[in-house]
């Protein structure tokens, strides 16, 4: 206590008033606060201000103007306070520590990613690999690097443990590490289905996914837990037995360990192994208010990796950047997918925000491969900015939300040996449906359909399909093909519709198609949005704040006191309230939090309005909130 106050007095001195207040400030637009909205140093960045991952990122870049300091360490940020440290030098602006470990550039054993014949299974392709090289490098972080055969040493080995927890299915909770491959790998060696929770949609949305995917254990880290408790979010309400990988790690004697490293010598199948038919369980919200569970087979998954490695034409000796935690199916493809299955090369780094980082992990590790939502892409360029550090970049692939210009614009003129292919996908789709080819790149287009995916775009008028929409009409796109999951765990709606007597995928996503069968993107029919990649429910966030203003004294008489609507995802998708209710940006957000929903479900701003404006049935008109929207925008 008593170093604590000496700290927080040297803080009062070492921070002029200029500094201050230039933190304060960029704290307030990061949190889409007035300039004169009231700030604290001990306010919480998530649970008071609701800044989200992505208003992390630009807080960042705020603060580095301060003074000139980078923050590399996003996680450091967790109170005003610790703005003021940064913005000062105190912590974040070093280099990350470690260098590259000793192996990742060894050459590889062969030239071209060929996925083994006779596989069923991502399980049966890795065992495939192992035997082919079993010393070659696999992933890497910058403490460590693991062979292909430390990979399944590591998972025949967890897999004993984790083989007589009950239940068909297990909770995975990681970020983007090397231990979450090990982790996938021994829970289907162990017969259990992996089910991958999203920490950041909130302990409402996390509680749901517990209930519907039955699951009672969860594999996780302590410091992930502890991060998260700094945040707001309470692993003790969320009812699953918590297993953290360290405390795991300490209860395997070297017996063990010993048994795990002979049989790794000496296996060649994994026969009689009760590899589930389901690889992973992802999670994904449309315009229902809660997250629908998403069941991925190993065909849907190796069917959507083989495709991606021939539309982008990689080559072993190609090195990618695992920074997507594999929650998101982009992650769960780049993390896990693609080394397990082709012994694509990968380089992992735990957070996607942190640019500073992530830039240094491209240039020491000479990646050649980044994969990334456009805006996480445009923070790495924007750090990368007059350095040479991108230079060993050859492919970048962007997708889960719109790619505006200027990320295109920035990517050319620092990556110039590089190609930029923008792509499409869904959940449903393990994730890939289209993608532009490194030969073939149209700024603004979604690209063709991969080769296993058959798409088209229709016509429909009240859910009903009119016929098939003629070209460079916009409609919706029905797709199908061995990459599209089964359908949802639990009572979730069918999403399949039978058109020409197939059976197709609706994506609920409005696509217009050129006469070469280019695809590009026109906008979503349902009422959900992305930002940094992450699905958000409109539906949920209105709901949870009209329950919260229930009992208010300035609910209008008549109509409903609220509504929620988005600006375009070209435009940065910000949340925006409507209300003829004096009710505040961030009392809205403390009754998001106050509800479980994390710092990402937050409203940037309100905009008076004297009723919500009704359609003629009474229902919201929510076309002309964006009409609003977009009128206010112009101004």
């Amino acid at each position: 206590d008593e170093f604590s106050k000496r700290g927080a007095a040297q803080l009062e001195i070492s921070i002029s008033p200029n500094v201050r207040k230039a933190v304060y400030e960029a704290v307030r637009e990061a949190a889409k606060l007035p300039p004169d909205h009231p700030i604290d140093d001990g306010m919480s960045l998530s649970a008071d201000l609701a800044i989200d991952s992505l208003g992390l990122m630009e807080l960042s870049l705020g603060l580095e103007s301060v003074q000139g300091i980078p923050v590399s360490s996003l996680e450091s940020l967790i109170t005003v306070k610790d703005c003021l440290m940064a913005a000062s030098g105190n912590f974040g602006g070093e280099e990350p520590e470690g260098g590259v470990p000793e192996g990742w550039f060894t050459p590889p054993s062969s030239e071209n990613f060929v996925f083994p014949t006779g596989s069923a299974t991502i399980p049966d392709a890795f065992i495939a690999l192992v035997l082919e090289a079993p010393s070659e490098p696999l992933c890497a972080e910058r403490a460590s690097l693991r062979t292909r055969r430390d990979i399944l040493i590591g998972a025949l080995v967890l897999s004993r443990k984790l083989r007589s927890l009950p239940g068909e299915r297990i909770g995975i909770m990681l970020p983007s590490i090397p231990a979450v491959v090990v982790v996938w790998l021994a829970s289907l060696l162990a017969g259990k289905v992996p089910v991958f929770l999203n920490w950041t949609v909130g302990e409402t949305n996390v509680r749901h996914c517990v209930a519907i995917s039955g699951i009672r254990h969860v594999l996780t880290a302590s410091a992930l837990l502890e991060r998260l408790g700094q945040q707001g979010f309470v692993p003790e309400n969320i009812p699953v037995e918590w297993l953290p990988l360290e405390k795991m790690a300490k209860s395997i004697g070297l017996a063990q360990k010993i048994g795990g490293v002979l049989k790794a010598r000496f296996l060649r199948s994994f026969a009689g192994y009760p590899v589930p038919e389901v690889a992973a369980v992802l999670f994904t919200s449309g315009s229902e208010a809660l997250p629908k569970a998403v069941p991925l087979t190993h065909t849907n998954l190796v069917t959507n990796a083989r495709d991606a490695i021939e539309a982008l034409r990689l080559k072993s000796i190609n090195t990618v950047l695992a920074m997507l935690p594999p929650f998101h199916s982009f992650g769960l493809l780049v993390d896990i997918v693609l080394p397990l299955s082709f012994g694509l090369r990968a380089a992992y780094y735990p957070n996607p925000t942190e640019s500073g980082p992530l830039v240094a992990m491209v240039r020491d590790f000479k990646l050649s491969l980044l994969a990334a939502p456009p805006t996480f892409m445009e923070a790495i360029l924007e750090r990368a900015r007059g350095t040479k550090d991108l230079a060993s970049l050859r492919f970048a692939f962007v997708g889960a939300e719109k790619c505006p210009d200027r990320v295109y614009r920035a990517f050319v003129s620092l990556c110039p040996d590089a190609v930029l292919c923008e792509g499409y996908g869904i959940t449903e789709c393990s994730p890939a449906v289209s993608v532009n080819r490194p030969e073939s790149i149209v700024p603004g287009s979604i690209g063709h359909a991969l080769a296993s995916v058959e798409t088209v775009v229709v016509r429909e008028e009240d859910g009903r399909i009119l016929g098939r929409a003629v070209t460079d009409e916009t409609g919706m796109m029905l797709v199908r093909g061995p990459n599209i999951f089964g359908g949802y765990l639990g009572n979730a709606p069918s999403p399949f519709v039978e058109f020409e007597n197939k059976t197709w995928y609706r994506t609920g996503d409005l696509i217009r198609q050129d006469a070469t069968g280019r695809l590009f993107f026109q906008g979503r029919l349902k009422r959900f949005v992305k930002i940094g990649g992450e699905m958000i429910s409109l539906p949920q966030i209105e709901e949870t704040l009209l329950s919260h203003c229930s009992n208010r004294e300035d609910t209008p008489g008549e109509g409903p006191p609220l509504a929620v609507e988005a600006t375009s995802e070209e435009e940065g998708a910000e949340i925006v309230l409507f209300t003829p209710m004096m009710l505040s940006a961030r009392e809205a957000n403390a009754a998001l939090r106050v509800a479980g929903l994390s710092a990402i479900y937050s409203i940037r701003r309100v905009m008076r309005v004297e009723a919500i404006p009704l359609l003629g049935s009474g229902k919201t008109d929510y076309r002309k909130l964006k009409e609003l929207l977009k009128n206010d925008n112009a101004q």
